[in-house]
């Protein structure tokens, strides 16, 4: 039985979905934060739901979602959906067939997923990588007090 929840293909249509509504080169990190955050945006201020309920701890998901993340971006970039820039190969952008491919994607999900994203990026855009990794661990801390 083919596992859907948490998986590499789950992680790669959120990371296509995620650089189409972006539109330039992110780091994976960036990736990574920006995933986590849409996500759960709720917690983050920026929508009225979270895509993935009420967890609340979002950080401790951060080092499992890393790995699915680099999983994920490796087979995008093996089967040419996502293409690493020709001058620095930590940053990523889709290429013609992922965009395609995300324009073929028609569900409830991926539109709450798409704006969720949007709102982050125009909340975040001006933070940098450590910064979101502060955001979101502060986030975590505050609820825990």
């Amino acid at each position: 039985m083919m596992k859907i929840f948490n998986s590499t293909f789950e992680t790669s249509i959120r990371i296509l979905i995620l650089l189409d509504q972006i539109r330039i080169p992110l780091s994976r990190e960036r990736i990574v934060n920006y995933d986590l955050m849409a996500c759960f945006a709720k917690d983050f201020g920026v929508t009225d739901y979270n895509l993935h309920g009420e967890d609340h701890e979002e950080a401790a998901e951060l080092p499992a979602r890393r790995i699915r993340v680099n999983n994920a971006l490796k087979k995008l970039v093996l089967d040419g959906y996502v293409l690493p820039q020709k001058n620095n190969v930590f940053l990523f952008t889709l290429s013609n067939s992922g965009r395609q491919y995300v324009h073929s994607l028609s569900s409830e999900y991926a539109s709450k997923y798409a704006s969720a994203v949007n709102c982050i990026h125009h909340r975040f855009s001006s933070k940098n990588d450590s910064d979101l990794l502060i955001i979101i661990c502060t986030r975590d801390k505050e609820n825990t007090q």
